[in-house]
């Protein structure tokens, strides 16, 4: 159902390529184990990757999903002129970062 899109330039050489197409796999692998989970802890059908939960049912989510144990609490908004797109990007680089990676584009 959901994709992640990632633009890969001509001049990228191979090893360079094989890096995002592994970052992005691994991107969209988390983002299915997180609608799994709020799928079954909410018992709601995630449509098009938008889901609402209380914060306990997120933190319950999140603790299924092998390495994205809550071990700090921060929680933010998100609203007004920002994009979903932007948003979600927002979400995965401080994802990546968190997990100690590098989100720097290549």
């Amino acid at each position: 159902e959901g994709f992640i899109f990632a633009r890969l330039k001509k001049e990228y050489k191979a090893d360079e390529k094989k890096i995002m197409k592994d970052a992005f796999i691994s991107a969209k692998e988390i983002s299915d184990k997180i609608k799994e989970a709020v799928e079954k802890i909410t018992n709601q059908k995630v449509i098009k990757g938008v889901y609402s939960a209380n914060k306990d049912q997120m933190v319950e989510a999140m603790n299924m999903i092998d390495g994205m144990g809550q071990t700090s609490d921060n929680a933010q908004k998100s609203s007004g002129k920002e994009v979903a797109a932007k948003i979600c990007t927002d979400f995965f680089n401080s994802v990546v970062k968190a997990l100690g990676g590098d989100v720097a584009p290549l």
